[in-house]
């Protein structure tokens, strides 16, 4: 049993049946394998063996060890078994499960171990935590009880025979969760799933239970207080021509308003009173702060949600893909959430979005990403009814037990992580007004194109309240609205994103930039109206604050989106010789580096080839690129100059600066010459052995890098440079303390 020690022996004996020699007894060794390591550790045998030459036994200190007779190369593998312990719930202090003196074994349980809650006792468990167990038996009679925002996972199997309550927060916030793991059994059981809807507001709902139960008792199938049919639950009929003629779609572009047709009552007279279908989403509308309970047994298992419509009776003229039709509110059945990462793999003619009503607007998620309101993540809350769009009929997903997972999600989700480090290229803004958030994302990827992407994008759905504001982009092809927008990567060299706002009245408004994960490239937000560009790469957009009416604005904000480029060297710093002692001052030029791009600052930097500081007597004025000082020693020093922008792209300029006994001043030159310059092919490298029979030459490119470096001994010699990409290079040729820098062109 758990928790008490374990002993497991080997015995042996001679291969022959008869006495083992000495030999073969000590042939015998043992090595455990180390799972954390991992490695095989062998165990000392004279701590472990015991027994004589004949046979012995061992005590492993793992729970599988394996013994390995070298002999004859036989492998023997033996392993412990983990027995449950047996805990009854005691109940004598309190109802507290995590308190271990309410268990028959003075301990709270793991989940690995048994639990029998069958004697009846003074206190009844209640769950406060995220509390495991093996196999359960509930008795009939007796209540288990998990808190709201905690959780139960059952390992083994469940006798139910007694009520489990998961428990709903009084306001907003998380239901208790439940999620078994083996087989139910039982015939009197009852689980009582809760769950809070907030007052004055439309919520997505969907039931937990398996089909016969009580889904929502009174609240959803009873007729209402005057004897008619229940005016406030609804489904979505996707098969409903949304504007009465089925070869055309409701005019202008896409607008989620115009789905409100499909909107049709669940219980259309008082006669109809069927429980809720397991698979269906439901809207209801509250009207007051209450708790629905949902009672029967729970689901579990595989369930398919299969036959999801997609009518084709309203389709929009042209190239636009058909997105009025198709969506369908469908269900998370149960009574955990459910991790659409892992469910999504297992749909059929459906885009990865989701979207969920939050009470006062739509939030999404595609991609792995948040959009809309409050930032659905990937968890769908239990008793939560979700919309998703198929785009061919029949569209279907099967959900299954290992989609489930416990989570912290409210049914008015959780902000974001904070900064999406993870997506490259994301821009995620916010707009805020009345007390009610929308955000909309803007992010690259390789695989995305400039229409509606069904695995990345998610549609933009619209809310119908006046003081809920919108910011939203639009696909490049065919202009539909979009919450979180996928473009492709190659658009990044030059891209502008209309953000486009929709404002339900008249009032003032703000624009904050919540999250950015952007390299070499340069953002932009603009206000065209006021003429306003702001760089979200060193910048902050924090409330930019505007007015406007009531209304659509299409042309004031965008984002405009640059490549960067590197700086390059297109020009030279001679190599120089200076007499020692005389004060030394030279500034480079300009047009030595040049950057493309407009408005970017280049700052420039210098120290010696090795990376070392310069001297202390020559001082280097970045602002005014002048290197100056007075030299007190004979010296050669091989100096770099990095030109970096304000991206951190930088290219990198080398020049030699000679300190002798002359009283000379001037620029090295000599006898060489470099030829032919454009070229194609090859180069020739011309010079007078006068100067000397060995002379180090490189090549560099733009950035300063390094692609070739040789040494020659002859009068002429020729490089093949057929394989370099067409630009500019500059050829560094070194004799003695003797160097000539000249500029090439290679053309294509």
């Amino acid at each position: 049993p758990a928790s008490q020690t374990a002993k497991v022996s080997l015995f042996w004996n001679a291969l022959s049946g008869g006495f083992a020699d000495d030999a073969h007894r000590s042939d015998m060794r043992i090595a455990e394998w180390q799972t954390g390591t991992p490695a095989w550790n062998e165990v000392d045998p004279s701590n472990t063996i015991v027994g004589d030459a004949t046979s012995g036994s061992i005590t492993p200190n793992n729970n599988s060890t394996t013994f390995n007779e070298f002999a004859n190369g036989n492998i023997f593998t033996i392993s412990t078994t983990y027995v449950p312990n047996n805990f009854d719930w005691e109940g004598d202090v309190s109802i507290v499960w995590e308190d271990g003196d309410n268990w028959s074994g003075g301990s709270v349980p793991s989940g690995l171990d048994d639990i029998t809650i069958t004697t009846a006792s003074p206190n009844e468990p209640t769950v406060s935590s995220a509390a495991e167990c093996n196999a359960l038996a509930l008795a009939n009679g007796r209540t288990l009880t998990v808190s709201a925002g905690n959780s139960l996972t059952l390992n083994g199997d469940f006798s139910f025979n007694g009520t489990l309550i998961l428990k709903s927060p009084a306001g907003e916030g998380p239901s208790a969760s439940f999620i078994d793991n083996g087989t139910i059994t039982g015939t009197t059981g009852t689980m009582r799933a809760e769950r809070f809807l907030s007052a004055n507001k439309f919520h997505y709902v969907s039931s937990p239970i398996q089909a016969g139960g009580n889904a929502g008792s009174d609240l959803f199938t009873q007729v209402n207080s005057s004897g008619n049919f229940n005016p406030n639950f609804y489904y979505y009929d996707e098969t409903v021509d949304l504007d009465g003629n089925p070869a055309t779609a409701p005019a202008g572009s896409f607008d989620s308003n115009n789905l409100v047709p499909g909107w049709t009552y669940a219980y259309p007279d008082q006669t109809t009173n069927d429980p809720m279908e397991v698979k269906t989403g439901y809207a209801f509308w509250s009207d007051e702060n209450t708790n629905v309970t949902f009672i029967g047994d729970p689901n579990t298992g595989d369930i398919n949600i299969n036959g999801l419509p997609y009518t084709d009776n309203d389709p929009v003229a042209g190239s636009l893909p058909n997105f009025y039709d198709g969506w369908n509110l469908i269900a998370n059945p149960y009574p955990s959430a459910i991790d659409w990462d892992l469910a999504k793999a297992e749909r059929t003619n459906l885009d990865d979005g989701i979207y969920v009503w939050d009470g006062a607007q739509y939030a999404s998620y595609a991609g792995g990403v948040q959009g809309g309101s409050t930032n659905l993540t990937n968890e769908i809350a239990p008793m939560q009814a979700f919309f998703v769009h198929a785009t061919a009929n029949p569209g279907s997903i099967t959900l299954k037990n290992t989609h489930r997972v416990h989570s912290s999600e409210n049914y008015l989700k959780a902000p974001v992580d904070e900064n999406n480090e993870s997506i490259p290229y994301f821009i995620r803004l916010k707009m805020q007004a009345n007390g009610y958030s929308d955000y909309t994302v803007v992010y690259f990827k390789s695989n995305a194109t400039s229409g509606f992407d069904g695995n990345s994008d998610a549609y933009k759905l619209f809310s119908n309240l006046s003081d809920v504001p919108h910011i939203y982009s639009i696909t490049e092809t065919d202009e539909v609205p979009l919450s979180i927008n996928s473009m492709h990567h190659n658009s990044m060299q030059n891209v502008t994103v209309p953000l486009i706002v929709k404002i339900g009245k008249a009032g003032n408004y703000s624009i904050s930039l919540d999250a950015f994960n952007f390299e070499n490239h340069y953002v932009y937000f603009i206000d065209n109206y006021k003429d306003v560009q702001i760089e979200l790469n060193n910048e902050t957009l924090e409330n930019y604050n505007f007015s406007c009416d009531a209304g659509e604005l299409s042309d004031r904000f965008e984002l405009r989106i640059f490549e960067n480029h590197a700086p390059s060297v297109e020009g030279l710093i001679p190599d120089m010789e200076i007499p020692i002692s005389q004060e030394y001052a030279y500034t480079f030029g300009e047009n030595v580096f040049v950057d493309l791009d407009l408005d970017d600052k280049i700052t420039y930097t210098a120290q010696l080839d090795n990376g070392s500081e310069l001297p202390a007597w020559l001082i280097f004025n970045a602002e005014t690129r002048t290197f100056s000082g007075t030299p007190e020693s004979i010296d050669v020093l091989d100096i770099n100059v990095t030109a970096t922008d304000k991206l951190g792209e930088s290219a990198t300029e080398s020049f030699v600066l000679t300190v002798s006994g002359s009283s000379a001043v001037g620029y090295i030159s000599d006898k060489i010459e470099i030829y032919p310059n454009p070229t194609s092919d090859f180069i020739f490298v011309k010079q007078d052995l006068n100067s000397g029979n060995n002379s180090l030459i490189s090549i560099t490119d733009i950035t300063g890098k390094i692609i070739y470096k040789t040494k020659i001994n002859s009068n002429i010699f020729r490089i093949n440079v057929s394989d370099y990409t067409a630009g500019t290079y500059f050829v560094k040729i070194q004799t003695g303390t003797k160097i000539l820098r000249e500029k090439i062109v290679i053309q294509k």
